[in-house]
């Protein structure tokens, strides 16, 4: 939506039979449209406060701090307003409410503005804890953290770059993942543990 070719999607769309408030507020009908942006270009970061190993880190969030984030916003909510200006929501349609009531469309930086006042996080942050090459990041690609032997991690940390989607199943797959490198350690390459046979998936390479 926001380029003219992608190899994979990002951005999703949401529109809800619900809008905000409370039923005295909002006594009648009502949606609710919104779009995520799934491939930000903009990047965080977390770092230590101090040595204390239960001291919270400090999250630097860094929304919207490139400009391709803010312009694929800005494209997605125009496409959402084309879409709601289609006869058979149109006909529907009575007035915006807030937060958009007195948005005007046409203006970038009014639109900025809108999604800098009441855009929000739907919390899948990935990529802490990245994987790839030492001294490049932070785990192989097996989950062993470089230069630490004995551990791995596995979670959505480890994901180089944020999936176009929910991250609830790849993190589940990363730790099934896991589990499977850490018995065929166990196993010391026997691919055997007790009766059960260690079935490799073709994307796991054999750990070394």
């Amino acid at each position: 939506m926001c380029c003219d070719r992608l190899d994979r999607g990002d951005l999703a769309p949401q529109r809800e039979p619900i809008i905000s408030g409370t039923p005295a507020e909002r006594d009648f009908s009502g949606w609710s449209a919104s779009v995520s942006y799934l491939r930000p270009a903009s990047r965080g970061e977390t770092r230590l406060r101090s040595s204390d190993l239960v001291a919270p880190t400090a999250i630097y969030r860094n929304y919207l701090n490139h400009p391709k984030d803010p312009a694929a916003l800005i494209a997605a909510l125009r496409r959402v307003d084309q879409i709601d200006a289609m006869p058979g929501l149109n006909s529907l349609l009575v007035r915006r409410l807030a937060s958009s009531e007195n948005l005007n469309l046409t203006k970038d930086r009014s639109v900025d503005g809108n999604i800098r006042a009441f855009g929000n996080t739907i919390n899948h942050p990935v990529g802490t804890s990245k994987m790839g090459g030492a001294g490049e990041a932070v785990v192989d690609n097996l989950l062993r953290v470089h230069g630490v032997s004995g551990l791995r991690l596995a979670d959505a940390a480890i994901m180089p770059t944020i999936v176009s989607s929910d991250t609830n199943a790849p993190a589940i797959i990363i730790g099934a993942m896991a589990a499977w490198m850490i018995m065929v350690d166990n196993a010391a390459g026997s691919r055997t543990v007790g009766s059960s046979t260690l079935l490799k998936p073709a994307c796991v390479p054999s750990p070394r």
